[in-house]
C-alpha cells in the first residue's frame, strides 16, 4: 500500500451523540450515534499509522493554523456533566514535525504549535468514538485560523498529504464539523428560515462527490447557517485531490436545531459512488440514513393510525420547520425542486407462491406538506386505508407488509414523446380537468405506447382529446416483508391461542399478535419468528469484548444480533437494538450460510450472537451455529440465560461458548429492573455448567444502589462457587447511565475492585473488572502460583504465559480454551457488510 492519505471521514462533534451524555435523549440522535460508530470503525479498519483530527473548536490563532503540542492528547466531558467520560491518545511528534515542514516549506502556510491543554469537544467527540472502535494510536489535532480562505485550506490539505508521503506512512484524516446551527426556533444560535438550504445543498453535493461545489456554497448562506463544517471538509478533500472514491453519506439529522452529517469522504481503492439509488434494487433492505428514517415514518404513521392515534412523523428528517399545507395543482408550481417532489407509497405482501402482491398504493404528483416525512405519513395511511381496490390494512397485517416509497422528482414538460422511457421515467398526463400519474418500471408496460395508453385510461382521457405530457424521474426506497420462520417451541392453549415455550415469560398469542420480545408472533398455525435471516448489523470484535477471557484470547469474533428482547431491563446498554421492533431496526440480511462464510473469509475464529438476546432468535442462531461448525468456527451465545428447561438442551447443544449475564442476585432486582425472575437464570447457569460442554463465563453489571452491596456480592459469589464451580470466570462490569436509568451515577471503580476481592476471597479463581480502565483487574493470574499469565489493557493483550493450557511458570492448568500463541486482532472493531 502506497504512503499518503488512505481515507478521510466527516464526523459531527455534538457531545449529545455520545449515549452516556445524551441519557434519555439518546433515542433522538440514535442514527447519528450509529453513523459515528460506523465512521470510527471505518477509520480504524483502514489501519492508518496516524490519524489527523481537524477540529474547528480547537484554539484558533488569528492568521495561522495550529497543531496541538505535548506528549499526550486528553480531555473529559466535565463541562457537559460527565467528568468520568474522557479520551486519551498519544500525540505524535514525528507527524507534527513533518506537517510543519510541509506547510512552511513548499506549502507556504502560516502554522504554529498550540500549547498543550485539554482537548476541545470538536476533537473529543469523534475521538471518543475512535477509542471505542479500538483506536489508541498516534494522533495529531489541527486547528484553523479565525477566517481561513479557500486557498489556505486547500494548501493545508496538500501539506498534510505531502507530510504523510514523506513519512512513508498511511495516514487518515478525521474532519470534525457540524452543519447549520439555526434549523429550528430553539436552535443554539437562533433560528433562520433559510438555514436549512445550506444543509440541503451541502449534503447533496457531498453525497454526489461534488466536494468543490460543497465548499464553495455562497458565503452569505454559510454565515446565516452558522456552520463550522466547510473548512474541515475542504482541508480533507484537498488532501486527496478532491477524490470522491468511496464517498457515501452515513447519516444526517437535526433534532436539536443543529445539523449532524456523518460521511465517508474518501476511501482508498474504492470506486466513486453516490447515495444508493434504491430504484436499482427494489428488494433493498438497508436503505441508509434518511432513507431508513422515511421508511420508519411511513410504518409508524400507519401503526399510529391503526391504533387510533394521530400520526406524528419526525420532521427533522427533512431538516425543515413544522409543516403547513402547501397545495399545488400544476406539476411545476412548487417553490423549488425539493418541494416539487411528489410521493407515492406502495404496500406489498407475499402471495401464496412467495411472490410480492400489491396491498395498496396511494400518492400524489405534487406535495401537500413542506416536510417529506409528513407527506409520506399521509400517503402511507391513505395507501393502507383508502385504496378502493383493497380492504383496509389491519394492525395484525402490518408486521408482514413491506413498504415502498417512490419520490417523484420535479416534472418537466415534453413535446417529443420519444423522450419518454417507461423503465426510467414516470408520466403525468393532463387534458382539461382530467389528470393521472403513472410510475415507471411497472410490470407489463414495456413501451411508450403501453405507458400512455395505461395512464390516459386511468385519467379517463379519450384518444382524440388534447394531451399535455410531463415526465419525471423516480427514486424508490424499499424494504422487504419479514420472513415468517416457523417457531419450534410452542403449544396450543385451551382457548385456541398459542403459548410460547421458549422463555419463561410464556406469552400466549393469537394470530398477528407479537410477544413481549416483539419478534415472535402468533400465526394461524402456531408461533413464528419474524427476524430469521435479518440482523441489526455485523461487526468484528475482539473475543474479550463479549466478554470471554478464557476462550481463545486475542482472536476475532463476528458479532451480530437482531431486534427485540425478552427482558425489560431499565439499564439496557444496547437499548436501541434490544428494545427495537423488528421493523424499526433490522437492516442487514444474511442467511446462516452467508454469515459463516463471511466470518471465515474475514479470518474470524468465532461467531457471536449478541447485542440483543439470541434466545429470542434461537432458530436463526442454531442454524447459523450449525453452519459455523461446518467451517471450523466456534458459535458463541451472549445471553441473559432467560430460557425454559424445554428449550435449553437444543439451544446450548449448538454453542461452544457462552457468556451469561446474571443481572443481580435477588428476585426483587429482577422484577423491578428487568421485568423477569431470578430462578430461571440460576437454573440455566447450573445446567450449562454441569450438563453441557459449553465454555461458560458470567457477567454482572454493578449498578450503584441497586445490586452492588457487599452483602449481595458475597451471597452471589458463594452461590456461584457452590452451584456453578470456582473455575468459571466472573466479570464485574461498570454501569453507565442509559435508557430508563439515567438518574444513577456510573459505577465507581472502587466498587468493582471491592466486588472482585469478595469473589476471590470466596474461592472464585478468575474474576475480572470491565468497562473501566483497570489492567490489573482485567488480566489473568494463575490461581496456584499467582503469576500473571495473560496481561490485558482494555482489549489489548500484552504478556502471554500460557503453554499447553497451563501456567508457563508452575504448569498449573488454566481453565478455558487456549492456544500457545494468542490471536493478534487487538482492540479494534470493524463493521462489515454481508
Amino acid at each position: 500500500m502506497k504512503p499518503g492519505i488512505a481515507t478521510t471521514v466527516l464526523m459531527c462533534h455534538a457531545p449529545i451523540v455520545i449515549p452516556e451524555i445524551a441519557g434519555r435523549r439518546a433515542r433522538l440522535v440514535r442514527r447519528s450515534s450509529e453513523a459515528m460508530r460506523e465512521a470510527a470503525a471505518h477509520l480504524v479498519a483502514a489501519r492508518p499509522d496516524v490519524i489527523i483530527v481537524l477540529s474547528p473548536h480547537a484554539p484558533r490563532l488569528e492568521s495561522a493554523f495550529g497543531v496541538m503540542d505535548g506528549k499526550e492528547l486528553s480531555g473529559d466531558f466535565r463541562q457537559f456533566g460527565c467528568p468520568w467520560i474522557g479520551v486519551r491518545a498519544p500525540n505524535d511528534a514525528k507527524a507534527r514535525d513533518l506537517i510543519f515542514q510541509s506547510a512552511r516549506g513548499g506549502g507556504g502556510i502560516a502554522i504554529e504549535p498550540l500549547r498543550a491543554g485539554a482537548l476541545d469537544h470538536g476533537a473529543m467527540v469523534p475521538m471518543w468514538f475512535l477509542a471505542n472502535a479500538g483506536w489508541n494510536g498516534r494522533t495529531v489535532v489541527v486547528s484553523f485560523p479565525y477566517s481561513p480562505k479557500h486557498e489556505e485550506c486547500r494548501a493545508m490539505g496538500r501539506a498534510i498529504a505531502d507530510a504523510a508521503r514523506r513519512a512513508g506512512e498511511r495516514w487518515a484524516i478525521l474532519a470534525s464539523g457540524d452543519m447549520s446551527h439555526r434549523l429550528t426556533p430553539d436552535a443554539p444560535s437562533g433560528y433562520h428560515p433559510e438555514a436549512k438550504k445550506f444543509d440541503r445543498a451541502f449534503s447533496e453535493n457531498l453525497a454526489a462527490g461534488r466536494f468543490d461545489a460543497a465548499v464553495s456554497i455562497d458565503p452569505a448562506l454559510r454565515d446565516l447557517a452558522a456552520e463550522d463544517v466547510v473548512d474541515s471538509v475542504e482541508i480533507a478533500a484537498a488532501a486527496t485531490g478532491f477524490s470522491a472514491s468511496g464517498t457515501r453519506v452515513l447519516s444526517y439529522e437535526g433534532p436539536f436545531g443543529v445539523g449532524y452529517l456523518i460521511a465517508i469522504l474518501h476511501a482508498e481503492g474504492t470506486p466513486s459512488r453516490m447515495i444508493p439509488d434504491e430504484s436499482a434494487d427494489r428488494e433493498n433492505r438497508s436503505a441508509p440514513g434518511l432513507h431508513r428514517k422515511l421508511l420508519d415514518s411511513a410504518r409508524e404513521a400507519i401503526r399510529k393510525h391503526l391504533n387510533k392515534a394521530a400520526p406524528a412523523p419526525d420532521a427533522t428528517a427533512d431538516a425543515a420547520p413544522s409543516a403547513t399545507p402547501n397545495a399545488t395543482t400544476e406539476p411545476c408550481e412548487a417553490k423549488d425542486a425539493h418541494l416539487a417532489r411528489g410521493v407515492f407509497v406502495t404496500l406489498w405482501t407475499k402471495s401464496a407462491g412467495g411472490q410480492k402482491a400489491l396491498r395498496g398504493c396511494i400518492g400524489r404528483h405534487a406535495r401537500l406538506y413542506d416536510t417529506l416525512p409528513e407527506e409520506i405519513a399521509d400517503c402511507a395511511v391513505s395507501s393502507a386505508t383508502q385504496d378502493p381496490r383493497f380492504s383496509p390494512v389491519t394492525l395484525q397485517e402490518l408486521a408482514g407488509l413491506s413498504i415502498e416509497i417512490a419520490l417523484l422528482e420535479k416534472p418537466e414538460r415534453v413535446s417529443d414523446l420519444s423522450l419518454l422511457d417507461p423503465a426510467t421515467y414516470g408520466v403525468i398526463v393532463k387534458s382539461g380537468w382530467r389528470q393521472a400519474t403513472l410510475l415507471p418500471g411497472i410490470e407489463g408496460i414495456e413501451t411508450v405506447e403501453d405507458q400512455l395508453l395505461a395512464v390516459t385510461k386511468k385519467a379517463g382521457i379519450k384518444p382524440d382529446d388534447p394531451l399535455t405530457v410531463f415526465r419525471f424521474p423516480v427514486r424508490k426506497i424499499a424494504e422487504s416483508p419479514p420472513e415468517l420462520h416457523p417457531g419450534k417451541w410452542w403449544h396450543k392453549a385451551k382457548d385456541g391461542r398459542f403459548r410460547c415455550d421458549l422463555c419463561p415469560r410464556g406469552c400466549t398469542l393469537k394470530p398477528g399478535q407479537p410477544g413481549f420480545c416483539y419478534v415472535r408472533v402468533g400465526t394461524e398455525n402456531g408461533i413464528a419468528l419474524t427476524t430469521y435471516g435479518r440482523s441489526s448489523g455485523f461487526c468484528i470484535d475482539p473475543i474479550e469484548k463479549k466478554p470471554l477471557n478464557h476462550f481463545y484470547p486475542g482472536t476475532s469474533v463476528l458479532s451480530f444480533g437482531t431486534a427485540g428482547c425478552n427482558l425489560g431491563c431499565k439499564f439496557c446498554q444496547n437499548w436501541d437494538i434490544s428494545k427495537a421492533r423488528s421493523d424499526d431496526r433490522l437492516a442487514a440480511a444474511a442467511s446462516p450460510e452467508r454469515i459463516a462464510r463471511a466470518a471465515k473469509d474475514h479470518g474470524c475464529s468465532s461467531v457471536a450472537f449478541t447485542y440483543n438476546d439470541p434466545v429470542i432468535f434461537a432458530e436463526y442462531a442454531i442454524d447459523t451455529a450449525i453452519e459455523c461448525r461446518k467451517l471450523g468456527l466456534h458459535p458463541v451465545a451472549v445471553t441473559a440465560g432467560y430460557i425454559t428447561a424445554q428449550a435449553r438442551p437444543e439451544f446450548y447443544a449448538a454453542m461452544d461458548a457462552a457468556n451469561v449475564d446474571l443481572k443481580g442476585f435477588t428476585e426483587d432486582f429482577y422484577r423491578h429492573y428487568s421485568m423477569a425472575h431470578l430462578q430461571p437464570v440460576l437454573d440455566t447457569l447450573e445446567y450449562v455448567a454441569k450438563h453441557t460442554n459449553v465454555w461458560l463465563e458470567i457477567t454482572t453489571l454493578l449498578i450503584p444502589g441497586a445490586n452492588d452491596s457487599p452483602e449481595e456480592t458475597d451471597a452471589m459469589t458463594k452461590w456461584l462457587r457452590d452451584h456453578v464451580g470456582p473455575e468459571v470466570p466472573l466479570h464485574f462490569t461498570a454501569f453507565h447511565p442509559d435508557y430508563k436509568l439515567v438518574d444513577r451515577p456510573a459505577t465507581p471503580s472502587e466498587t468493582l475492585t471491592r466486588a472482585r476481592e469478595i469473589a476471590l476471597k470466596n474461592g472464585l479463581r478468575y474474576v475480572y473488572t470491565g468497562n473501566v480502565h483497570d489492567p490489573a483487574g482485567s488480566s489473568t493470574y494463575c490461581p496456584s502460583c499467582g503469576a500473571r499469565v495473560i496481561e490485558r489493557d482494555w482489549y489489548r493483550l500484552g504478556e502471554y504465559a500460557v503453554k499447553d493450557g497451563c501456567c508457563a511458570k508452575c504448569h498449573h492448568k488454566i481453565s478455558g480454551h487456549f492456544q500457545n500463541q494468542p490471536g493478534h486482532w487487538g482492540a479494534k472493531r470493524q463493521s462489515v457488510e454481508i
